[in-house]
């Protein structure tokens, strides 16, 4: 039971069971877990240290933030660790959050993260280049040539079952159609020199 010993500070025992309204998501955990990084907003609010958020009709502490993303901020007090999916595509908002929440460790979290992400991505840019040739119905003929990881060249059907001949051809639409849907978009188009003839060389990035 909360004891409240003036109207804006509330003093909480550490097997409390507290409910908050994030953005108009409702959770529930432990005053244990919120007060884990005792340095944090969430620490300074149900520790006592400042005066904790206003309640809804429910009784539930309203947070005006991100009712999504606190899923994540909550499962990193509890756990120590940054949890999200592969796919997450929202490490930037994710880390406004963790810095609004003042949580150093998850804010460090998120950029190591994020500087890991940028690190595969690196290591798995395309670069194609095409012959500076005319193009016809059938597409840019000549020699191309493909630098990437194998396991990715390889699922992109116009350069699997291309044939390394100066009468082959490559569909420029199509292939940019094929990279993309993999995830790949083209990053830079540079007019340049391959085994000295003038090439095209397209840098393409995920």
């Amino acid at each position: 039971m909360d004891l409240i010993i003036n109207p804006r500070v509330v003093i909480f025992t550490m097997d409390d069971i507290v409910t908050l309204n994030v953005g108009g998501h409702i959770y529930t955990t432990s005053l244990s877990t919120l007060t884990k990084d005792r340095e944090s907003m969430l620490g300074a609010m149900f520790s006592g240290e400042m005066s904790a958020s206003h309640k809804d009709k429910q009784g539930n502490y309203v947070i005006d933030r991100d009712g999504k993303l606190f899923r994540y901020v909550l499962n990193f007090l509890r756990s120590s660790k940054l949890l999200v999916p592969d796919d997450f595509k929202e490490l930037d908002m994710l880390g406004e959050e963790a810095e609004f929440y003042q949580i150093k460790d998850m804010v460090d979290a998120v950029k190591r993260l994020q500087l890991e992400r940028d690190a595969v991505h690196v290591r798995t840019n395309i670069v194609i280049y095409s012959p500076d040739t005319r193009s016809s119905s059938y597409g840019t003929h000549g020699l191309w040539y493909f630098l990437g990881p194998p396991e990715i060249l390889n699922r992109v059907p116009q350069i699997a079952s291309y044939k390394a001949t100066e009468t082959s051809a490559i569909k420029e639409d199509i292939l940019l159609k094929e990279l993309g849907q993999l995830g790949f978009a083209l990053n830079c188009l540079i007019p340049t020199q391959y085994s000295n003839r003038p090439y095209n060389c397209w840098v393409f990035v995920r």
